[in-house]
């Protein structure tokens, strides 16, 4: 009789584990979506995003500028997909 209760505790504790295993992957899975969503808003390519600026052309005409453009969207994005989460 007493096994019971205790078991009932540790089974308990388990499904709050895994409840909250699950709204992490949930809200993971969400902020990413949202982040995409936001991408979309940006220019793929940094010469269009270039295009807007002529001035600033020669300093983003590599490889490596588009690789930093393409994190600096995806850093904004997820910033701001999770202060909508929050």
């Amino acid at each position: 009789m007493l096994h019971e209760p205790a078991f009932a505790v540790a089974e308990s504790i388990e499904a709050q584990r895994w409840d909250k295993h699950y709204a992490e992957l949930n809200y993971d899975e969400a902020v990413r979506e949202r982040a995409e969503e936001l991408s979309a808003l940006f220019p793929d390519d940094i010469e269009l995003f270039a295009a807007d600026n002529p001035a600033y052309s020669f300093l983003l005409a590599s490889d490596d500028a588009q690789d930093a453009y393409a994190e600096f969207i995806d850093r904004i994005c997820m910033d701001k997909a999770k202060a909508e989460w929050s």
